[in-house]
């Protein structure tokens, strides 16, 4: 048998000798908003349960991280039993977060789930690709058990990672997850009452796999908090425990669920239950995310629309290890996904399958890729976590028809449309061409976005215009990105060099962060893939980045009336992700230079470090 640790970040190993001082059929590690519901329903099933738990509570952000409330999800499962008996002993939403430790830990309890508190997994054992249990640390003092499975809940992919999976983390621009939120409760005092309410608002970018990273965070997140003044009429109670952190470590799964395949239809035709939520990014630097985030929100204004997400079996599983799980937002999603699988009652629903999954492939004595999948649908239709949707139900609705979509492309929200064109391919470019030529100014550019995203030159006359103009429409929908935005994305998408000087001019008139930074990437692009335009494009930026540009403020988002907007500087940002790409065409530029100056947090420090190692 070989024992698995973190040494520096990665996985090594070494031949141990184990002696488990208990033996499980699972256990389950992190018992937060996923984990505790994988427990109970490996408990139920009949199986003996470990929970090892790192804090001194259960439940994770709906209790420590202060988040009493539910943002999308689907309905259905066990954590419904739990919501209802809340309810039923609710008398004050602030005091929920407390309540929930309380009533978690009780049914957790009358399922027969073993619990340690205030222990921390720091080695997992195997035998060759199969993992067979963990060491922990408890009290100082180092311990061992073992497991038929582990379930790695601990949101980080920790375990898996201990266990030597493969993980990955962070978007391709520059590496970082979505940003962390941090809640703080106050009391508000009126006239004729007292009152609690809560804040919560996005704090920064954090690693928190990283120690140093966290703790920085922490730090940061704790000091937004403070007031040069704190009165009777807005007093400050608490701060949440745990920060609000929305993306770490991913595990490689079996199955890895993808955005790009979601919103071209292409899904599992073996789901376990559907997630319920929207494209869900909480960062405002629209310009470094993936090309379809961009599509879905920059082109189409889709940010708040709402889509199913079929959930299979292998996105739970590690790629080529048997004997382990991962659930909640650590399993196997790329970026872009999980943004929006993650929403708690889906978090509660993911921790149930993986424990149903563990349940059935112990009774069965069957690998965790082998538990058929009929069975394994059947006990999660009985507690209601298997909300299969009907044959009329589609995961995204699309207008459908030549006519139902060129009707939307001229309306206020015509991001649908302009999807289902661009899914229609070749059968819609006749129409989209033929209304380049009209007078409808919203029929024209939305049909010149959707022409765009099919990668047609006939929309590039039109994509000039909305940038030359400086079109800053928005659509009628949730969180819109102004038109020219889209534009000038698009143009870089299409490595149109023409348009070199319109980009420039663009981001000289309008030298703020959304400006720049769609400006910037576009140009990136363009250079990449037209190599006889590299020279002028990084002799350009570099002078641009460096001296005409001094900041780059861009307001975070606020998820409360009560919340404060932080704001965060791009500048130091986009110079290092421009002198990755240019140092890569081999040319000179001063952008290292000038970024080595203003970096200060430690996000820019990163980043910096990552360039010049």
């Amino acid at each position: 048998m070989e024992l698995s640790y973190l040494s520096a970040g990665k996985a090594v190993s070494e031949k141990a000798a184990a002696s488990f001082e208990a033996s499980y059929d699972v256990i389950v590690a992190g018992l937060g908003s996923a984990g505790v519901y994988a427990a109970i329903a490996a408990a139920r099933a009949g199986l003996r349960v470990l929970g090892i738990e790192r804090l001194s509570s259960v439940y994770g952000q709906g209790s420590s991280g202060g988040m009493m409330g539910y943002c999308a999800g689907s309905r259905g499962g066990i954590y419904e039993e739990i919501d209802a008996e809340i309810e039923r002993r609710a008398t004050d939403k602030i005091y929920k977060t407390e309540l929930f430790r309380i009533v978690v830990e009780e049914f957790l309890s009358a399922a027969g789930v073993a619990v340690i508190f205030d222990a921390t997994v720091i080695g997992v054992y195997r035998e060759g690709k199969h993992v067979r249990g963990v060491r922990y640390v408890k009290d100082g003092a180092v311990r061992s058990a073992g497991s038929q499975v582990l379930i790695d809940a601990t949101a980080e992919a920790e375990v898996a990672a201990i266990a030597g999976c493969e993980t990955t983390i962070g978007r391709d621009s520059d590496g970082e997850p979505q940003p962390y939120s941090s809640v703080r409760v106050f009391s508000e005092r009126k006239p004729d009452s007292v009152h609690f309410t809560l804040a919560n608002f996005d704090a920064g970018y954090v690693f928190p796999s990283d120690p140093v990273d966290l703790s920085y965070g922490a730090i940061h997140a704790g000091a937004l908090h403070l007031a040069e003044k704190f009165t009777e009429e807005k007093k400050l109670i608490a701060v949440a425990a745990m920060l609000g952190v929305r993306e770490g470590r991913f595990i490689v799964g079996e199955e890895t669920l993808r955005f790009h395949d979601l919103i071209r239809g292409n899904v599992t035709d073996k789901p376990l239950f559907h997630a319920l939520s929207f494209h869900d990014n909480h960062t405002k630097d629209w310009a470094l995310e993936s090309d379809d985030s961009k599509d879905w929100v920059t082109v189409c204004g889709l940010w708040g629309e709402n889509f199913h997400v079929p959930i299979p079996a292998g996105a739970f599983i590690p790629k080529g290890v048997d004997g382990i799980l991962a659930t909640g937002r650590c399993m196997a999603f790329d970026h872009d996904m999980a943004q929006s699988v993650r929403m708690r009652r889906d978090m509660h629903k993911l921790g149930e399958v993986s424990g149903s999954l563990a349940a059935l492939s112990v009774k069965l004595r069957v690998p965790l890729k082998k538990v058929p999948h009929a069975e394994l649908l059947s006990m999660l239709t009985k507690t209601g976590c298997a909300n299969m949707l009907d044959a009329d139900t589609p995961m995204i609705k699309l207008p459908q028809g030549e006519e139902a979509i060129r009707s939307a492309l001229a309306s206020g929200a015509p991001g649908l449309a302009i999807w289902a064109a661009y899914r229609a391919g070749s059968a819609m470019k006749k129409m989209l061409v033929s209304n380049l030529a009209g007078s409808d100014k919203m029929l024209r550019r939305s049909s010149a976005f959707a022409l765009a995203l099919l990668g047609d030159k006939a929309s590039l006359p039109v994509l000039r215009e909305t940038v030359s103009s400086y079109d800053e429409t928005l659509y009628t929908s949730r969180n819109p990105q102004k038109c020219a935005y889209a534009a000038v994305y698009l143009l870089g998408r299409m490595n149109d060099a023409e348009s070199i000087p319109l980009i420039f001019d663009v981001m000289e008139t309008h030298p703020a962060a959304q400006d720049v930074s769609y400006g910037v990437t576009a140009l990136l692009r363009i250079g990449r893939d037209v190599s006889a335009c590299r020279k002028d494009v990084a002799a350009r930026l570099s002078v641009f980045l460096s001296e005409r540009i001094t900041a780059l403020p861009l307001p975070m988002q606020v998820s409360s009336s009560s919340g404060t907007a932080q704001v965060e500087d791009l500048a130091t940002v986009i110079r290092l992700i421009a002198a990755k790409e240019i140092s890569a065409w081999e040319l000179p530029h001063t952008l290292v230079d000038a970024a080595k100056k203003s970096a200060r947090t430690f996000r820019e420090r990163r980043l910096l470090s990552q360039i010049i190692a």
